[in-house]
């Protein structure tokens, strides 16, 4: 009984059987033959399977920690939100008109200091002329 190798394509148990004494005119080598090119084209279709599979094993992990982020961002996010809708508007209106108080303050000053420096300067101006007068025409 050796294998009729036929039209089912598939490696069956009949292949592996020894009814006969293997004086059946090289059956076996026939046999053994066939099975190595069938486990050399599954091989061929198994290497490009597993390098996918490796490559989808890396993407979904790169996949996971970014869905990690974004979860912790949209968190934070939303503690931010949170924040400022519960803050009553009379508060925040309230910071800001004392930050342009501020601002306001801080502009009042340097108007002021700007008008001492050039009041420092014109009365400089003053001694240097008089000071020209008296070294050009001596009393």
């Amino acid at each position: 009984g050796a294998s009729t190798g036929g039209v089912g394509g598939g490696v069956s148990a009949a292949m592996f059987r020894d009814d006969d004494d293997g004086t059946a005119g090289g059956t076996t080598e026939d046999d053994v033959e066939a099975i190595r090119e069938r486990v050399q084209a599954l091989v061929q279709f198994t290497n490009p399977l597993g390098k996918a599979m490796d490559a989808l094993q890396e993407d979904v992990e790169t996949m996971r920690r970014e869905l990690a982020f974004w979860q912790r961002e949209r968190e934070n996010m939303g503690r931010i939100a949170q924040e400022v809708k519960s803050a009553p508007l009379g508060e925040t209106v309230a910071k800001q008109d004392r930050r342009l108080e501020e601002a306001d303050d801080e502009i009042a000053a340097m108007k002021k200091k700007i008008q001492s420096v050039k009041a420092a300067i014109h009365r400089n101006d003053d001694k240097i002329a008089k000071l020209l007068d008296m070294v050009v025409t001596p009393a």
